[in-house]
């Protein structure tokens, strides 16, 4: 496995660096203060939500989350299986969760489709593996995720908006997506509901000496595990071919006119929360270049044929 060098890197320059409220949330899950010897933010523009606390023994890594239980019981499950970091402590009545620090590299998309396909196909399988947790089905621990409902609720949402950004306009009506969404919905039901990450994204991603790791279960939960290949999918641009190649080494080639097909329905979705949201952090670089790159997929798949391939791949 290539080890790509550009993790985040705590640099102290002159007096450490202490966030006086990042020192009390750490007490609150074990860590005494006077052991802390620097934090650092890591967010990726979402907010301040997410620490990473150097003490003289180990670093470790304090999420503020936004949604209570489910990324306790993911992150755990997903370290047992060697694709998530482990968990040191949790207070759900608080809102906080610390996990050991990762020793490895943040990969960016580009990197990710040249080296990782893989590694990523394979540790997302591993994820999606998870039928029940503790004995009971999954859909009994954590939430439910039904992706085509958050779908229309964006575009419901979105609708509704008096100014709607150009970009975004062009794939708001694409009559082939809809047709997309009730094969897929059918199809679907068909499938067991899994334990999926909610968020495979680059930056959610962490290259390391042992495997591809997941960080940020923020949106775990129970759901369609073609559907969280496809959001994958949709998040590194991937090609036909990629996909196929994707969808190889996820061992299931048949999937792959599924995944693809998630994949645009999982781009539309992200281009319209990026463009209805209010949350700052979706006016981040970052995540306007992710938007108006998913919504140029779209509009290439539909130049292309590719709706119509898919369509007919879908039976």
């Amino acid at each position: 496995m290539t080890i790509i060098n550009n993790a985040p890197s705590l640099e102290v320059v002159g007096a450490p660096a202490i966030d006086p409220g990042v020192v009390e949330d750490a007490r609150t899950l074990g860590i005494a203060p006077d052991s802390v010897l620097a934090t650092e933010v890591l967010d990726g523009g979402r907010g301040r939500r997410t620490w990473r606390i150097r003490t003289a023994s180990a670093d470790c890594v304090l999420r503020r989350r936004q949604f209570l239980g489910d990324e306790d019981v993911a992150t755990t499950v997903a370290a047992s299986l060697g694709v998530g970091p482990d968990v040191v402590s949790s207070h759900v009545a608080s809102g906080l969760i610390l996990t050991k620090w990762l020793d490895g590299s943040i990969p960016t998309a580009p990197q990710l489709r040249e080296s990782f396909l893989p590694e990523l196909a394979q540790a997302l399988l591993k994820i999606h593996s998870v039928t029940s947790i503790h004995g009971q089905p999954v859909t009994e621990v954590v939430s439910g995720i039904d992706p085509l409902m958050t779908r229309a609720d964006y575009l419901a949402t979105i609708k509704g908006h008096s100014e709607i950004p150009q970009w975004v306009r062009p794939v708001l009506d694409m009559d082939e997506l809809d047709v997309i969404a009730h094969q897929l919905g059918r199809i679907s039901s068909a499938q067991p509901m899994v334990l999926i990450h909610g968020d495979p994204v680059p930056g959610n991603i962490v290259t390391t000496p042992t495997g591809v790791k997941f960080v940020d279960f923020e949106y775990a939960g129970a759901g369609n595990a073609w559907y969280e290949v496809g959001h994958a999918v949709a998040a590194l641009n991937l090609s036909h071919e990629e996909i196929i190649e994707f969808s190889c080494h996820y061992a299931d080639v048949d999937a792959a006119p599924a995944i693809e097909g998630w994949s645009y329905l999982a781009a539309q979705a992200w281009a319209v929360w990026v463009a209805m949201a209010t949350d700052p952090g979706a006016r981040a670089p970052m995540w306007q270049e992710w938007a108006q790159l998913a919504t140029q997929r779209l509009l290439d798949a539909r130049a292309n044929g590719d709706f119509e391939r898919v369509l007919a791949e879908l039976g």
